[in-house]
């Protein structure tokens, strides 16, 4: 209202000095008596009238543009000074409250393509203090996600091929309120989507279980990728001087389409995948390990395991939509004492991403964690290792002989805790415990085969 008052104001003002400028123009014309400018005073009044036409068409127009436009931006505006009071006020509250207003008609009718609406998440995500890390890695590909996922579109295609098609209405509302969804309610879009991809595989995930993420689907992706095409030696009948490395476990170059793969230079491999038969998935969650190594290993039978009745639900869910309810079988129970009687000694490999935080850093993580079950799925207990220790004592009896255990133990941090708690299986001993890296990990999954799991090696 107050910039309207002002834009009259300025007009009135403007239209008495052309007034004004006029009147000295007609006066001078009579007082000088000029017969040449009497004749042509009618074409001086048109002109005077056409600029002041003109001038207060702009002004009307530039004003127009200028409250436009800090009306589409008013919450923006506001969205920022509560973020730089949130990062004053950081070091006495752990959880910023975001608050934001967003004019809903106006950007609807405003933003028009995929493209603008993948700026405008863009610029909302990086003007707020948002967490990622929930199957997406920045605000650009949480963006690109929410908004293709939502429309129904390939994801793996990306933005830019999608980014000029035109929205109708319906759609354009739909993501605005997603990404209000996301910016107000610090909620991930993996939650808001109900669903999220796990190499390649899309999976129904809800606040009932941890959103997938574990390192491990992708060193199953990569071990498993390995050509068929190509001879792989029996590992049981045969020296090790006849094995070659690339017979154990593939290692990917930097252009290759699969996950890459590093290892260090450890003799211990992982066990060949034509004798992998039988899988434990150990915290199962979701059920997305328990599906990706029943895609990837022909002709296995998977175990999962969840102490969570819930989260079950969820695995099940995902578990039929892949159509391998005859080859994954789902229990639920406090790790090894869930599985049937009979399990000892068969399982050529266990897979496991257990809980590994420390318990007085889960009140320190970020808004978007506390929409998981953080207390049943992430507490690790005060050291973070209060269930990979019960996982480490039970893998020996249920493994097979040249089986082994494919565990993700957390960040950087964890191994020396482990090293400190395990000085015979984590210390410094060459070839029992080969740690694995990832594109997107360091020291966060390590594979240690049955004969290392013995209770020697255990024994602080």
């Amino acid at each position: 209202m107050v910039k309207c008052l002002s834009s009259l104001v300025f007009e009135t003002l403007l239209n008495i000095l052309l007034k004004s400028v006029s009147f000295l123009l007609l006066f001078s014309v009579d007082f000088f008596g000029s017969y040449y400018i009497r004749i042509h005073r009618r074409f001086y009044y048109n002109l005077q009238r056409s600029i002041s036409t003109i001038v207060f068409s702009s002004v009307r127009f530039g004003y127009a543009q200028k409250y436009k436009l800090e009306l589409r931006n008013s919450y923006h505006d506001e969205g920022m000074q509560t973020q730089e009071s949130s990062e004053r006020n950081s070091s006495t509250s752990s959880v910023i409250d975001v608050k934001t207003d967003i004019n809903k008609n106006t950007i609807i009718t405003d933003l028009i393509t995929i493209a603008d609406y993948y700026r405008f998440a863009l610029t909302q995500f990086r003007s707020f203090p948002l967490s990622y890390g929930h199957s997406t890695v920045s605000a650009q590909e949480d963006a690109a996600f929410l908004i293709l996922q939502s429309l129904k579109l390939p994801v793996e295609d990306g933005i830019e091929h999608w980014g000029a098609c035109r929205l109708v209405r319906y759609e354009r509302e739909l993501l605005v309120n997603f990404i209000e969804r996301r910016v107000k309610d610090r909620k991930p879009s993996a939650y808001i989507l109900n669903g999220c991809y796990q190499q390649g595989e899309f999976f129904y995930v809800d606040p009932r279980v941890l959103i997938p993420r574990s390192h491990i689907g992708e060193v199953l992706r990569a071990y498993t990728s390995y050509s068929t095409a190509q001879p792989v030696k029996d590992r049981a009948n045969s020296s090790e001087d006849e094995l070659e490395y690339d017979d154990y476990f593939p290692s990917y170059s930097s252009d290759s389409e699969s996950a890459q793969v590093l290892v260090d230079d450890s003799q211990l491999l992982l066990p060949c995948r034509r004798q992998v038969h039988s899988i434990l998935d150990m915290c199962t969650g979701s059920g997305c390990l328990a599906v990706l190594a029943a895609l990837q290993f022909a002709g296995v039978s998977v175990d999962a395991v969840d102490v969570s009745q819930e989260a079950l639900a969820v695995a099940t869910m995902n578990v039929q939509a892949k159509q391998l309810s005859h080859v994954i079988s789902l229990y639920c129970g406090d790790l090894y004492a869930a599985l049937p009687a009979g399990r000892c000694e068969c399982y050529d490999l266990i897979v496991c991403n257990p809980p590994y935080v420390q318990s007085r850093v889960l009140t320190a993580l970020p808004a978007e964690y506390r929409h998981e079950p953080f207390q049943l799925a992430l507490d690790g207990g005060e050291d973070g290792l209060a269930v990979i220790r019960r996982v480490l004592s039970g893998a020996h009896r249920h493994l097979r002989v040249g089986g082994g255990l494919l565990l993700e133990v957390g960040g950087p941090e964890s191994r020396p805790r482990l090293a400190a708690e395990y000085p015979q299986l984590f210390g410094e001993h060459k070839g029992r415990v080969r740690w694995v890296k990832t594109i997107n990990s360091d020291d966060e999954v390590c594979y240690i085969p049955k004969e290392f799991l013995a209770a020697e090696y255990l024994q602080i």
